[in-house]
């Protein structure tokens, strides 16, 4: 399929719009977090590893999902919300295939697991507010990780953060409309491609 200039630009506007609104969520979740317990707030203790890194993790993994589905789906309406859908699947197998039955079920993997990795590097700080109110405590016992709670757990760190994952989405629809539609349906009336606005 042949891609447009036009098509560029409004991958790359709602990459960029993506990107910015994510990081300022997340920065507003730790400055919240701060405010609302700033005796018991813990600093970063590596702002590129703690959260620069799981910025730049989540824009690829935004970027590889909408760009392949804007090239290859048909029905660019929920072409954006292709990243969510594979969060969304990621996220559960991660938590399916970590559950055991011992005793009862429950979530129990290894601290260096990929899946608990992958997790940990798409939380977001606006989410971790409620870690504020109900905590997500732990068993590590030679670097196994077990929650107590799975529920919370699963509230937490699969459910709370598709729930932000599909408004941030939605959200950069709003803000590209706002900004941007206009200008990218003058430029794309014979395109032979969807209008950017039947996009969203």
């Amino acid at each position: 399929m042949k891609i447009s200039k036009a098509d560029i630009g409004f991958l790359l506007k709602n990459l960029l719009i993506w990107i910015l609104l994510n990081f300022a969520f997340n920065l507003s979740g730790l400055w919240i977090g701060k405010l609302i317990y700033a005796a018991g707030f813990n600093s970063l203790e590596s702002i590129t590893n703690e959260f620069v890194k799981p910025i730049l993790i989540q824009s690829a993994v935004f970027a590889i999902c909408f760009s392949l589905a804007y090239i290859f789906l048909q029905n660019r309406k929920i072409t954006i919300y292709i990243f969510t859908l594979f969060q969304l699947v990621v996220f559960h197998l991660i938590f399916f295939l970590n559950l055991k039955s011992s005793y009862m079920i429950h979530f129990e993997t290894t601290l260096d697991n990929w899946g608990l990795q992958y997790l940990s590097n798409n939380g977001q700080y606006l989410v971790d507010i409620l870690n504020i109110y109900l905590p997500v405590e732990g068993i590590f016992k030679n670097g196994v990780f077990i929650p107590r709670n799975t529920g919370l757990f699963y509230l937490q760190w699969i459910f709370l953060v598709l729930v932000y994952f599909g408004g941030l989405t939605w959200l950069t629809t709003i803000v590209n409309k706002f900004f941007f539609n206009k200008t990218i349906s003058d430029k794309t009336p014979d395109s032979g491609i969807a209008e950017p606005e039947d996009v969203n």
